[in-house]
């Protein structure tokens, strides 16, 4: 399985407000789950699942100011959003952008390799299309 920022906005925008949780990974006993609780993390640094991993990882790569637990517990004044659901929806829409930006300046610059041809390079084909 492949964890991408989309499959946790997908997966996240799906669970109910009521069933978020804050101050720690669950309240089993009303079913409720911090964001990486619902990816069945329990607190334990041994027992992440690979989800909670992605999920961590992904905030990670990406360099977010805050962390996982600081943005869904409302610690993180960068995300001042009312519910833990709607802050780590607007982090992974953040991680998501970013993401966007840096595929789209990777293009930029594969596209300015290709487009710039040294004149030797494009001698040949023209020595063909005049000999032709």
């Amino acid at each position: 399985m492949e964890y991408t920022v989309d499959y946790f906005i997908n997966k996240f925008s799906s669970i109910a407000e009521n069933r978020w949780y804050v101050g720690d990974f669950s309240n089993r006993d009303k079913n409720r789950f911090c964001a990486l609780g619902h990816c069945g993390c329990d607190g334990s640094i041994t027992k992440y699942t690979s989800e909670a991993e992605a999920l961590f990882n992904l905030f990670k790569l990406v360099q977010l100011t805050g962390n996982i637990s600081y943005i869904n517990d409302g610690l993180e004044p960068y995300y001042p959003q009312p519910t833990p659901k709607q802050r780590i929806l607007a982090a992974l829409y953040d991680i998501k952008n970013i993401q966007q930006k840096q595929s789209e300046v990777n293009r930029e610059d594969i596209t300015k390799q290709l487009a710039v041809l040294p004149i030797d390079e494009t001698s040949d084909l023209k020595k063909e299309l005049v000999n032709a």
